[in-house]
């Protein structure tokens, strides 16, 4: 490779770099954007007291908040595959412009945490929980519009007593 070829692709090398960046934070922001939406609309789904209107429309509100937890996730993984091709386009910059075996991609004790990939499990763990809540809620509110009353009633004493001291 000549100097002028050598030069092109380090620029290309910090072009990418930057662009990685780039995309961590935008994943960054979507899962606090997220995580805000998702709570912002179980708030509202939650301290609604008069549920005028057809059940169906309260069913889709009760289910808005899971519905924002799998744009996110999706939106997530797509921007994440977008940085793993990046990476591995990098990866093999480094290993043709510099020297072999380094480069923080190749060093995994030098990531924080000590392992390639904790931050994003961490992530991951928001992600997931961020769903289990969202999809609790939206069956809470659904057996709510759909259940008889009556029903609820006739649940076993511990239910009636962990409902009166929630």
């Amino acid at each position: 490779m000549d100097e002028r070829q050598t030069q092109f692709h380090l620029h290309e090398y910090d072009a990418l770099r930057g662009e990685i960046i780039a995309l961590v934070v935008a994943m960054n922001r979507l899962v606090q954007f997220g995580m805000t939406a998702v709570a912002a609309a179980s708030a509202w789904v939650l301290t609604v007291t008069h549920r005028d209107g057809p059940t169906w429309m309260w069913t889709a509100a009760a289910w808005l908040p899971f519905w924002f937890s799998v744009l996110v996730a999706f939106h997530y993984t797509q921007l994440r595959g977008q940085v793993r091709k990046l990476a591995r386009y990098t990866v093999r910059l480094e290993a043709e412009l510099g020297a072999p075996d380094l480069g923080w991609e190749r060093s995994p004790e030098r990531v924080a945490g000590g392992r390639a990939g904790s931050i994003s499990f961490s992530t991951r763990v928001m992600l997931g929980a961020m769903h289990v809540l969202a999809l609790a809620l939206g069956l809470s509110l659904t057996l709510q519009l759909y259940v008889p009353p009556e029903w609820f009633e006739q649940l076993p004493l511990a239910c009636r007593v962990l409902e009166s001291c929630g």
